[in-house]
């Protein structure tokens, strides 16, 4: 008889709870992604897992000198592409603007770029600018100048693992410090957030100069969103790079997300030829930077030692990031479970297997 109770009080238990387990099962499949956005997801992941590939290969192949000083050397031809950019917009960097006939070869390239990027009107016969265009082109330049006189600093991963974890934690505390580390000018430890900062400003110009295209057949302004686009192209692109929590991440992501502008360019072009711009000179420093675009996505970040071993702080940041992200706000030392630890765990030795142990003393994640 008590087992004849148990059985009816189980058949009774089972029927309470079968329609709420049918929607729990009605709700997962509302969630549920559908096919084709797991198909496509798919393919983006691929596509990512393909490029990865390409950068370790890219990696193995290039000497350490170029490796370590990748940011270095991009800042130079970035430069030199940030100076054909000035070209094609109109600006003479050695025409003398301060009276007299003789142009000095020191000041007055400064003296002209200033003039283009505070609205005087220069040029030959008063020629109007797009002084909007100036200002972008003079922050990316003054960002990549400062970064490419800057040496190279080894990434710290005692300060990779805080950063992750700080930005898990606080995200606000996290995206203020990278803001303020941006005005770190020269600092080696601090290089890519104040390139990064730099783009941005370019960015967000660039989105303005899209309103004040100039035709030179005319010598008029005329919009060209085109301009905008890839400047708000740019702007993500110099986000990511000032974000980001290790080196290695932010090269690869603005490296990726500027190759975007590639898009857009035949459309720039043409404008460029509709207006009788210097299109062939445009064309010239669109190419140096994709040159750095390529450049830092496949090296930028990394570091290679003599006997040819690669230091990528991908994966670190990653590992960090998943063991930090479940981290309470405060706790001095604490234990937590990994997202495949068993639910609930049956054992001690269960629960120690999956153990992270997060030191707040030095920032370290530890495993035990």
């Amino acid at each position: 008889m008590p087992d004849e109770r148990n059985d009816v009080a189980s058949l009774e238990t089972d029927a309470a709870a079968a329609p709420v387990a049918m929607q729990r099962t009605m709700m997962a499949a509302d969630e549920r992604p559908s096919a084709r956005e797991d198909a496509a997801q798919s393919t983006l992941d691929r596509v990512w897992d393909r490029l990865l590939e390409w950068r370790k290969a890219a990696l193995k192949a290039t000497p350490a000198f170029i490796v370590n000083n990748a940011s270095n050397l991009n800042g130079m031809v970035h430069l030199a592409a940030e100076a054909l950019t000035f070209k094609a917009a109109g600006i003479t960097f050695l025409k003398n603007n301060r009276g007299g006939e003789k142009a000095n070869i020191l000041i007055d390239p400064i003296n002209n770029i200033r003039r283009a990027v505070m609205g005087v009107e220069g040029g030959a016969n008063g020629a109007t600018h797009n002084h909007w265009q100036a200002r972008s082109t003079a922050s990316g330049m003054t960002g990549w100048a400062i970064g490419t006189v800057t040496p190279e600093a080894e990434e710290d991963e005692k300060r990779v693992e805080a950063d992750v974890i700080l930005r898990a934690t606080s995200p606000t505390r996290y995206f203020g410090k990278r803001f303020v580390e941006g005005f770190y000018f020269f600092s080696p430890h601090h290089k890519r957030q104040q390139i990064g900062m730099g783009v941005t400003a370019a960015g967000l110009f660039g989105i303005m100069s899209g309103f004040y295209n100039v035709s030179v057949k005319k010598n008029v302004h005329f919009p060209n969103i085109f301009n905008s686009i890839n400047g708000a192209i740019t702007t993500a692109a110099g986000l990511q790079l000032w974000f980001a929590p290790d080196n290695a991440t932010g090269w690869t992501r603005f490296g990726a997300t500027m190759w975007s502008r590639l898009l857009v360019l035949p459309f720039t072009v043409a404008r460029k030829i509709s207006g009788g711009d210097r299109w062939g000179t445009y064309l010239l420093g669109q190419a140096g930077f994709h040159a750095v675009n390529t450049a830092a996505f496949m090296i930028g970040g990394a570091e290679k030692r003599p006997d040819g071993t690669v230091i990528d702080h991908q994966a670190l940041r990653a590992e960090a990031k998943l063991r930090g992200k479940s981290l309470p706000p405060e706790s001095d030392a604490i234990v937590i479970a990994r997202e495949d630890a068993p639910k609930p765990a049956t054992t001690v030795s269960a629960i120690e297997a999956h153990a992270v142990k997060i030191d707040r003393a030095d920032n370290v994640i530890r495993v035990s």
